[in-house]
């Protein structure tokens, strides 16, 4: 899980602007909207990044996919985020 949610938090990094900020939105995320939502909407909860990557490493939890669907999720994160951050830097770079 680890090595996909660095590439998550690599494609954050090239789209963000400024550090802090990037910085601040992923944690923000990790602690703040990830916890909302797995209290307000517990089935949708298991679809989010970091559920994703803790389905990989802990074992089976109701709540939480099995690590290879958990895996696949994560990877699909992964590569969104590495994509988008692909084409804002192909916009953006001189």
């Amino acid at each position: 899980g680890g090595p996909l949610l660095a590439l998550v938090g690599t494609g954050l990094a090239m789209v963000g602007r400024n550090q802090s900020g990037t910085i601040g939105s992923a944690l923000g995320w990790l602690l703040l909207i990830e916890p909302l939502v797995s209290t307000a909407a517990p089935e949708a909860a298991k679809w989010l990044p970091f559920a994703s990557g803790l389905a990989l490493t802990y074992s089976p939890n109701a709540g939480l996919f099995g690590p290879a669907l958990g895996g696949v999720v994560l990877a699909a994160y992964a590569a969104a985020s590495v994509a988008v951050a692909r084409i804002v830097l192909a916009r953006t770079d001189v």
